[in-house]
């Protein structure tokens, strides 16, 4: 989970040069501001932090890029990160290739394949497959046409949910969703990470990437007692920096 500030990116890399794959590009949210307030060079998550992490591990390539729903925190950056590093496919939810500024980068990066993906649909290989849990269908909430992607990686079970709110976590209580570590939800705000959902997915883990003293109060304090309660282990990019998980290394945080 690369440190980006007030967004989502995590990067995958599989063993044996199996794939690489990027869930979110991070990207800066806009808000109003006076003339005073603007800087004259505004700095880039993807300039700045993410580019020069993945070339600093030697990529040149991702072989998949999820972009798990249009909202810039999430996606804000795919258009920089197309310019200096190879896409070889994006994977979006289905029928959200027209919304928001999703669809003006799609159409500036119209030469890289896009593939729309929804709940049953399987992703990646044999040895790693990510299940597709979620949409079924678009939403009216964008929060909730986040793609909820399910893995095997490195002996334990991951859950990545984008954004999905406690709407996709009900629809989800209706089946088996157990997993080790869960990326938590809308970065840890109190739309996600229901006490039903926790309770029911039972994860040793929670991860939350969120900005320092970000303009939201992420992460939520019901949510960081609904983990205290169900005795979930946080790791939060505010807290600890980038966090790396080697396979069948554990943990580690504060690495450069």
């Amino acid at each position: 989970m690369i440190d980006i500030g007030q967004g989502d990116s995590i990067l995958i890399q599989l063993p044996s040069n199996k794939g690489t794959y990027l869930i979110d590009t991070g990207g800066r949210m806009s808000f109003v501001k006076e003339a005073w307030q603007k800087r004259r060079t505004e700095s880039s998550v993807g300039k700045n932090t993410l580019i020069p992490v993945l070339k600093a591990k030697g990529i040149t390539s991702l072989d998949k890029v999820f972009v798990t729903h249009a909202h810039a925190d999430h996606m804000g950056e795919l258009e920089t990160l197309a310019k200096e590093i190879r896409i070889q496919e994006i994977y979006i939810s289905k029928g959200t290739s027209k919304k928001g500024m999703l669809k003006h980068t799609l159409e500036v990066l119209n030469r890289i394949p896009v593939i729309e993906i929804a709940k049953g649909d399987v992703v990646g290989t044999n040895e790693y497959p990510f299940e597709v849990l979620s949409p079924r269908k678009p939403s009216e909430n964008t929060n909730n046409d986040s793609l909820v992607l399910r893995a095997r990686l490195g002996g334990l079970i991951w859950l990545f949910t984008g954004d999905a709110e406690r709407e996709i976590e009900q629809e989800l209580l209706q089946e088996e969703i157990r997993a080790d570590v869960l990326k938590a939800g809308h970065h840890g705000s109190k739309t996600s990470s229901s006490a039903a959902f926790v309770a029911k997915v039972q994860p040793s883990w929670a991860l939350i990437s969120c900005g320092v003293n970000n303009h939201f109060g992420h992460p939520n304090q019901e949510t960081l007692a609904t983990f205290e309660k169900n005795q979930v282990e946080v790791l939060r990019t505010d807290q600890n920096g980038m966090i790396v998980y080697r396979f069948f290394g554990g943990f580690q945080t504060k690495l450069k």
